[in-house]
This record gives C-alpha cells, structure tokens and sequence, in this order.
C-alpha cells in the first residue's frame, strides 16, 4: 500500500483523512492520532536538493551524457564488460613523455590507466590495498592538469583526501589544488592557500634540461628493455627461456665438481637438444648410474670401476655364451707375456744391468739392438768409453781435418811446384807481394770481389808496357823542358804536365799565323761571347741581301740610305702625271744609273724596296757603336772578315778554360801561351810535323791505360807527380812487377792463372802451413787413442788405415752415446769391448723380437674379439710386463663377472651414442662423482646451450651482472630526475594558464574573480562565504586551482549547479560512496574515473528506510548498486592495479 503524498498546506487531519479514505480495502485497519518529537539528520539535504533539475540552470542535470549512462544503460560494444583491459605496451607509446607524464612511480598497470583516461576514456580503477591507487590519482591529476583540464578530485573520508594532497604537496604541485571536502573547511585556511598561489605565480621556469634528461632516459631504458626481452625469450625448441637456460647452467656448475669444459663433448649439436631428447638421455644416465654401482660393488673393497678385471673391454654384442673364447684368447697373450718377460730378462743379464721390465721398454731395447751397426772387428772398441760428448765431436773433426789436409797438399801439388810445396814457409814469402798486387788492381770505390782479375799474361804485358813508357818519357823529356823555356814555364814529366804540353801544341798548331798575328786583349773578352755571334748573324743576312741584288745594281756606288729611300720614294709615289714631273723624273734618272743592265727585264719597283732593304742593313750594322767599342779596328762594318774573329775568341777562352785567371801555375802556362812569340808558334809546327803531337797521345794513353788497371798504385792518384826517376811512381810499379812475376815463374807449375787465384794458392798454402801445425799439436790420438792412431801429414802421403779404423770407431761410439733411446742402454753397450759380445747382443734382440712379435699377435687377437682399449685395460698395471700377468690372471679367476661388464658398457654405449662420453669417462677415471652425474649431465645440456646463446646473442656475451647493474642505477638516477624535471614542467605549464581579471573596483558585491580573490585574501575579517566566494569568482579559481579537492557533501555545499564545470572528475575510495551521493560531482563532470578496492564492504543502509513502492524490475542498475564502484564498472572500462607494495 502507498501513503499519499504529504501536500504542502495538507494539515494533519486532512492527511488523516487522506490515509482513512484509502484503507475500505482493508477493514481490520484503523487509524491512531499520536505523534513522535525526535531530532532529525539534515546534513546531506544539500546533497538531495543538489539533485533536483530545477536548481540546475540551463539544462537539467539529466542531460548531463554521464548521468544519463548511469540511468539509461549502456550501448556501445564492449563497454561496461566484466574483463579488464590489457596492459598497454607502455614503452613502444610514442612522446609518452610530453603527453603522459609521470611525478611519481608507476607500474605498467597504472601508467596504462593513466593513458586511457589521458585520453579520454571514462574508466574504473580496481586495486586492493597497497596496489597504488592513490599513487595512480596523483600522476593521473598532474598528467591532466598538463594537459589544461580542470579535475574535481572527490573522496568520502579526508584521509585519503589527503593521501593524495600529500603527494602532490611533494611533487611541488600542491599549491594548484583547492581543498574543500567538507562543510567544516575554514575559509581562512582556504583564503592563506589562495594568497600563496598569488605569490607564486611566475615562480616555476621551464626546466631547460628535460629533452636531454628524456633523451638519456630512453636510451638507459632501451638497453635494459632490450636485455629483458633477450633474456626472456624462449630459445629454439627448447621450451625454456634464456634466463632458465642461463640460470640452470650456473646452478648445476655449483653442485658438480668438475667444470663444464671437461664434460662437453668434443663435437656436438644443439639442434638436438629438445625436451624429449633431454629427457630420454636423462632417463639412462639413470639406468647407467644403477648399473655403475652393482658393477662396482663386486670389487667390493676398492669400487674404483679402473680395477675392475674386465675393464677396458668394450664389445657391447658380447654374450654370456661368449665367456670361453674371450678367456681363451686372453690365455693366448697371458703365454705370449710370459715368454716376452724370459725374452728380456735373457738381455738383464747379458748387459749385467737391474734389468728392464715393460712392454715399451722391449719394444725400444728390440729398435736399438737392430740399429746397431755391424763391426768389421777391427774397431778400437777400449777407446769407445772415451768418445763421449765434446771429445767425440773432437775426435771426429780431427779425422775429418787429417783428410782435408791431405785433400789441400794434393791439390796444391797440381799448381806448386815440388820444391816450394815441401817448404812452405818459402810460398808464404810471396803472400806480401801477392796482395800488394791485387791491392793496386783493386777500383778505388768497389771491392775485390766486383774487381776483375788480371792474369799472368797481363800482368806480363803491362810489365812490358810500363817499361815501354819509362823509355819513351825518358826519350823526349828534354823537349819538354826547352818548350817550357820557351814559354816561360816548367814543363815536368808528370801526368798533368805531359796533358798540358799535348793542349798547348794542339791549340797553338790549330791557330794560323795570320790570326794569331791578331791577338789582343779585347778578345780576352767574355762580352765576345754574345757579340760576335751576334755581329755574324747581321754580317750573313746582309750578305743574303746583297746576294740579291748585286746582279742588279752597281752596289759600291750606291748614295747614303736616306738619299736612295728618298728616290725610291719619289719614285713609288708619282700618279699618273709623273712624266710631267721633275722630281720624278729626276728620281727615275739617278735610279736607273745604278743598274748594271739598263735594259735587263726586272720587276724595277720590287728591286728598289730590296735594295732600300740592303742599304737599311748595311747603315745599321755600321752605325752600331757597340761594336766599334768592342772590336775596335777589327770591325770594318760589312767588309769585316768575322771568321778569324771567331776563332781567336775561341782559341783564348780554350785556353782560359783549361788554364784558368788569377794565380797558379797553371795560370802562368796559360798567360805565357797568349804572348807565345811567333817563332815560338813555328816551332810548335815544327814539332807537330816531326810527330811531337803523336808520341805524346801514345805516351798519355799508355799511361791512363796502366792508371786504369792499377788505380791503387803509389802516385798514380796525383796527375803532378812526375813519371820519370828511381823513384817515380813507373819505376816503383816496373819493379813491383818484375820482382812478382819473376817469383810467380818460380813458383808456379802453370801461367794460366790470374792474380786471384795466385793469391788463393798463396793464402791456401799459408792456411795449411797453420793447419798442420795446429793438427801436429793435437793430443787426441795420445789421450783418446793411447797413441796408437800415428796419423802422419806432408806432400804426397796417402790416408793411413788407422784413419779408417778410427772412423768407424767414431760411427759406433755415436750411435751407441746419441742414438739409443732406450735408458740405460748406452752405458751398457759402450763397455762391451770384444767384438763376440756385441754380436751376443744382437743375437738376443733377435730373439726378443720375435717374442714381442708373438705378444703382438696375441693381443691383436684378444683385441678383435672384444674391442679391447688398450690403455683402459692398463690403467692399473700400466706397460709392466709382471703387472699385466697379474692383472690378466685376474681377469681369467672371475670370467663370470664379464657377463656384468658387458651390461655396463651396454649402457655406457648408449650415452656416449647420445653425445654424453666424456661424461662416462669422467666418472671411471674418479674425475665425477657418479652420485653427481645426474646434476652433471643436466650442467652439459644447460652449458652446450647456455654457449650457442651466447655465440648468438653478442650482448649476453658482453653481459656482466657488475655492468647491468650500474646501468640499472643509471636509468633509476635518471627516472627520478625526470620525475622530477615532469614536475617542474608542470607547474610552469599551470602557472601559464590565464587568470580571468574580472572587477576589482566599484561596490564590493560587484566584485568578480580574480579581483574578488584578491580583495579576499587582503582583508583580515568579514570574508564572503566560501560558496559565495566560488560563484563569483569560479572561472579564476580554476586557473588559480585546477585541481579541486572535495568531498561529495562539500561539492553540493560550495559549488552551485551550472556554476564550475570540470573536464574530469576522479573518485577515490569509490566503493565507500552510495551512487546518490556521488551524482552531484559527475554531474559537475565531462569524464569520470572511478578508483576503489570492491572487496570493500559497501557504505551501511541498515538504517536506510526502504519504501517498496516500485517494482524492482522497474529499478535502473544506479538504484540496485551499493556503491558508485558497483554502478560504474557495469558501465566503463575497467583497470586492475597489480603493483602491491
């Protein structure tokens, strides 16, 4: 039943009457007139009348798009869904820094729920406690306010109101945001904050360093990122990560002894590697494991599997049934060992030594008995201990010497005669003159090497030719010294003399007597140089002119140039009147006199310009003073006989040039040569005609021809030093020669030679002389040999037989001492000194060796059967002949336990086939513990692929944890100077925001925003109401403030409906607030995110009053939620935090 409604002038009996009226369907109810007195709640009646659509001004509160999705549903697709949005890839965001802004930390769940509501999306945040929600509001609001928007942040309880001023008050933003959460909020308080906000206006620069920072951030952050993402992929077919690969690898390494190196197999693929393979490879290492230890439990004492009697024997097809022929074959090479160990110990004795016992060691005794040479038997074998090291070495080279000195006296006796080869001290004498010899042939900048040698027969015909000039120079050294008179100067008989005589005679005798009569100092000149070429040049094409026209013209009458140019031009220049002309007449007349012919046919006017031509030339070569001044009467214009001219200057720059100006000798031949009397000129022709000139060329050329073959020669390097007397440089080189060759004759058995190879057999003979000496001296036949060698040295002795003897002494002594790998050997050999036991010897390694050959067969044998490891079947007898007996006996006392063996190979086959050997091996050779080998064979897997990663990954390769973890402390330095930098660039940004001005003047009620504020926050009492205070100046409050802080009950309380409307409005605690107290501020909102914990209890209703007067299908999901939490995620988007602190 519904009571009427209560009108307002209904008094109580009318309403009585109103409820009478209504209950004739219900008989048994009456009507009872009491009244109840109690105090009633009116705190929310704001909040209720906040919803009433006549307050709202404009259009009603229901038109507002976030209210009507409360109250009308939900119609595009996916909004409003149960799931929760995907985290966003937060790092692949581009500008995420200018657009999304983070002051505090974030994880990707916030920051994801930052960007979508950034970006416009009405949204839900769910978050249990600790998960960052209030976190999450305070990045969301600085991101907003960045951005321009104007947030209404509303929460129930101030609490975590103020969580959230908190944290913006440390982010340096607090004082862009206005509390007012409940009625309760002091107008002072509010009015202080506005002022500093006032004050602080302009306060907050750009940060200039934030593209930078960002720029840094990014590149710390992609490298991080990029080894998270490595690190975290899964690799190949493996099914396991990076990271698990990498980690297992250093986990098993730290549970197993042995590194990983020693246990991956040599060759491997990682291809193979899949988890069922690793699995089934895991599953018989276990088998091999179980196996391992029965097998070694039959050793029972010592379990090592080495001692086993049966190891070593890898045949894995062998059978049970297999047992009597594999003891059989191994009964054959225990025989064959005994008789190898008699074999040897037969040598033990022969050589009286301790004795020697392995295998190996017959093997070397039997090499070195057969690589002993055969004796003759007459071999000084009681030497052979003292042939040893240093004193064998000498020995042999003693022998090799005593050989070669033979070889060289041999040799010399086919060159040197007997006599001096019997007495070599008399071929040693030549030495001094052979080398002077072939010093003085030697070239003055090469070497003896580069030097061609002269023969015998050279030598002889330079002897002759030197001796030739000395006669000659003798011959005519008195004509040289009268020419030397004559010219004022000494003319010696010296290279450079006999050089000069030849010039002076040759330019005096070229000289004619006619031009020398025309000697003068001017052509002493070096101005004639350019003169008289000059001057030839003019006087020949003067000449060519008159060439041309003196068949023509009477050339030695012709009239002064300007006189014939006149005429000539006179001539040319009459018109057609010229016969009437005088001038012209008179022109033609004196023109026509010069022609030698009058009536010869000639092109006259052509003619006169070559004459004109000729004259020109001939007035200008005479005119040319230069001439006059340098020739003087020598020149005579164009009758000048130039040619002796020329050659005169020729003659006295020849002689200058050879003799040169100033001071000298020289220099007085040379001026003595230019006032050379006429009959001293005759009698140089004189001389020239007799042969003077030619004796004298012959003398020069014979001289430079000895020079040249004796450049080194005493005196032949000064062109001064004279050539005649004793002791002239010819005479000492005559006699050096004829004294040589006159020894060579003596000495030598030929005269084919040249002077090297005498100097050869010289310096040979002198070398043998030292060598016999030194060979005499020798004490290694008396020491070594107790002097029985007697090895003789002289001309014509042959090798002597103890020579030979001695030889092959030497041959058995180094082979015994250097050859003999076998230990102890040596020693042994070297003191057997009869021939019959060295033979002895030799017959035993025979023996010997057949044994070993017999052992060999019958280890071939047992090995084919059971693919016998040699080295494995010894690792406890080693190569010892008696230990292997033992270890075969052994092994032949428990042939049942081969059986046993067989398994276990078996099994160790099957790993080793699987790539795991070394593994196996390790664990026989104590290397690996068996109980690690499980962890072990896990350590190989995760290392063979932990090293392909790292092959593939070069940044892992370089990856260390100190490294990672620096750059980790990096980008942390980094993201809190951002944040910080975000910050400051956020409230420069709000500080820009225009601030309307309003009125500020006039009547106090008249007062609008900023004005209004200002007036406010400058008066100590008496300020308007808080509400009062936002409706008239609600525009600067918000540029002041873009943030308010409110509670749902202050929001009806101070803002008016119409009067501020914000772009986002965020509710914090959502699940605490009924969806009709939270309809008033998302009203007041264009976009609205709603944060809370659902697991929250709802906000109580017990003491609700519920009027079922509606039908609950008729109730909108606003009216059936507990909280605007439970409202809102049936509507929105919704978003899981997942950060718990």
């Amino acid at each position: 039943m519904a009571l009427p409604d209560l009108e307002v002038d209904d008094t109580p009996e009318n309403y009585f009457r109103k409820v009478k009226d209504i209950l004739h369907s219900h008989p048994s109810w009456n009507i009872k007139r009491y009244i109840t007195l109690s105090l009633f709640n009116f705190s929310k009646l704001l909040m209720f009348l906040d919803l009433d659509p006549q307050r709202w001004p404009g259009a009603s509160i229901a038109s507002n798009e976030l209210v009507k999705r409360f109250f009308q549903g939900v119609d595009q697709p996916g909004a409003g869904s149960s799931s929760f949005l995907g985290e966003l890839t937060i790092d692949a965001i581009q500008d995420i820094h200018a657009h999304f802004p983070l002051i505090d930390d974030a994880d990707s769940s916030q920051h994801s729920a930052l960007i979508d509501a950034i970006e416009g999306k009405n949204l839900v945040i769910e978050g249990p406690p600790g998960s960052g929600k209030s976190q999450t509001i305070t990045n969301l609001i600085a991101a907003a306010l960045m951005q321009g928007k104007k947030v209404l942040f509303v929460a129930e309880k101030l609490a975590a109101l103020e969580v959230v001023r908190r944290r913006l008050d440390n982010a340096g933003l607090g004082n862009f945001c206005l509390e007012l959460h409940s009625h309760k909020s002091q107008k002072s308080k509010v009015l202080e904050d506005l002022k500093i906000r006032i004050e602080n206006s302009g306060k907050h620069p750009n940060p200039v360093d934030l593209d930078n920072t960002i720029r840094r951030y990014e590149e710390l952050k992609d490298q991080l990122q990029a080894h998270a993402e490595a690190i975290n992929k899964q690799w190949k077919d493996t099914g396991r990560t990076i990271h698990e690969i990498l980690s297992a690898s250093v986990r098993f390494q730290q549970s197993v002894t042995v590194t990983a190196d020693n246990l991956l197999p040599e060759k491997y693929e990682t291809s193979q590697l899949t988890p069922y393979f690793v699995d089934k490879v895991r599953d018989t290492v276990t088998s091999f494991i179980s196996v391992y230890k029965k097998v070694a439990a039959q050793l029972k004492e010592d379990g090592t599997i080495q001692n086993h009697p049966w190891y070593g024997v890898n045949d894995t097809n062998l059978q049970h049934f297999d047992t009597a022929k594999v003891t059989s074959a191994l009964q054959g090479w225990q025989e064959a060992l005994e008789e190898l160990e008699d074999a040897l110990q037969a040598i033990n004795q022969h050589l009286g030594i301790p004795g020697y016992t392995a295998v190996g060691e017959a093997e070397g005794l039997s090499r070195d008995i057969r690589s002993l040479p055969e004796l003759r038997g007459d071999e000084f074998l009681e030497s052979v201990p003292n042939l040893k090291g240093k004193d064998l070495t000498l020995t042999e080279d003693y022998l090799s010497e005593y050989k070669n000195i033979l070889l060289i006296y041999e040799q010399l006796g086919r060159q040197v005669r007997d006599d001096f080869l019997g007495d070599l001290g008399r071929l040693n004498r030549l030495k001094p003159l052979t080398a002077e010899l072939v010093r003085i042939t030697q070239a003055r900048h090469g070497s003896l090497a580069t030097t061609p040698s002269l023969s015998l027969h050279e030598l002889m015909r330079y002897q002759k030719s030197v001796t030739g000039f000395v006669a000659k120079l003798n011959g005519i050294s008195e004509l040289i010294t009268e020419i030397g008179q004559q010219l004022g100067d000494d003319f010696n008989c010296s290279r450079s003399g006999l050089s000069n005589l030849q010039f002076i005679i040759s330019i005096t005798y070229k000289l004619p007597a006619s031009t020398l009569r025309l000697r003068d100092d001017l052509f002493d000149n070096d101005e004639l140089n350019e003169f008289l070429p000059a001057l030839n040049k003019e006087l020949q094409a003067l000449q060519n002119t008159a060439n041309m026209v003196d068949p023509i013209f009477k050339l030695d009458g012709l009239p002064e140039h300007q006189v014939l140019s006149d005429l000539v031009q006179t001539y040319k220049s009459s018109g057609l009147f010229k016969w009437f002309q005088g001038e012209w007449r008179n022109s033609r007349k004196q023109l026509l006199s010069l022609l030698k012919d009058p009536k010869q046919k000639i092109d006259f006017v052509e003619q006169l310009v070559i004459l004109t031509d000729y004259s020109q030339q001939k007035k200008t070569l005479v005119s040319n003073t230069n001439y006059w001044r340098v020739l003087g009467d020598n020149f005579r214009g164009d009758s000048t006989d130039i040619q002796p001219l020329i050659d005169l200057r020729e003659w006295y720059r020849a002689i200058r040039s050879k003799f040169g100006i100033g001071f000298g000798a020289n220099v007085r031949i040379g001026e003595a040569l230019l006032q050379m009397s006429a009959a001293t000129a005759r009698g140089v022709a004189h001389l020239v005609e007799q042969g003077i000139a030619e004796k004298l060329d012959s003398l020069l050329k014979t001289y430079d021809d000895i020079a040249g073959c004796f450049p080194q020669a005493p005196g032949f390097n000064d062109q001064s030093e004279l050539l005649i007397g004793d002791k002239s440089p010819m005479a000492r080189l005559e006699k050096l020669l004829q004294t040589s060759l006159g020894c060579y004759e003596e000495l030598l058995k030929v005269n084919d030679i040249d002077l090297r190879q005498v100097q050869q057999i010289v310096e040979r003979a002198h070398a043998l002389q030292e060598r016999c000496q030194a060979f005499s001296a020798s004490d290694i036949d008396s020491r070594l040999f107790d002097g029985v060698l007697q090895l003789a040295v002289g001309p014509g002795l042959e090798a002597s037989e103890n020579h030979g003897r001695a030889l092959r002494t030497c041959k058995w002594a180094r082979h015994v001492n250097g050859t003999l790998d076998t230990p102890g050997l040596s020693s042994a050999v070297e003191i057997l000194k009869q021939p019959d036991s060295v033979r002895r010897l030799v017959k035993l390694g025979q023996e010997l060796d057949d044994k070993l050959n017999s052992q060999r067969l019958r280890l071939e044998a047992f090995t084919g059967l059971t693919n016998l490891d040699i080295h494995e079947w010894k690792a406890v007898s080693g190569d010892i002949i008696s230990e292997m007996i033992s270890h075969n006996r052994f092994a032949l006392d428990h042939g049942v336990w081969l059986s046993n063996w067989c398994d276990y190979i078996r099994y160790r086959e099957s790993c080793s086939q699987d790539g795991f050997g070394r593994l196996i091996r390790s664990v026989e050779r104590q290397l690996l513990p068996v109980d690690q080998l499980q962890d072990a064979y896990l350590l190989t897997v995760n290392e063979m692929l932990s090293r392909e990663i790292i092959r593939s990954e070069p940044s892992l390769a370089s990856f260390t944890g100190m490294t990672h973890e620096e750059l980790q402390k990096q980008f942390a330095k980094y993201d809190h100077k951002l944040k910080k930098l975000q910050r400051q660039k956020i409230a420069s940004i709000i500080c820009q925001n225009p601030v309307p001005k309003g009125r500020s003047g006039g009547k106090a009620s008249e007062r609008s925003d900023l004005g209004l504020i200002a007036a406010e926050v400058g008066k100590k009492t008496r300020h308007i109401p808080i509400r009062q205070l936002a409706a008239r100046a609600g525009d600067a409050l918000v540029a002041l403030n873009p943030c308010f802080m409110m509670g749902p009950m202050s929001v009806a309380q101070y803002l008016q409906p119409g009067s501020i409307h914000f772009d986002l409005v965020v509710m914090d605690e959502a699940s605490q607030m009924k969806p009709e107290d939270a309809l008033g501020a998302i009203a007041r909102g264009t976009q609205l995110v709603v944060v809370g914990d659902p697991k929250q209890l709802p906000p109580t209703s017990f003491f609700d009053k519920a009027v079922a007067d509606e039908d609950d299908d008729d109730l909108t999901g606003v009216e059936e939620s507990e909280s605007i939490l439970e409202a809102a995620s049936v509507l929105f988007d919704m978003r899981r935090l997942r950060w718990h602190y």
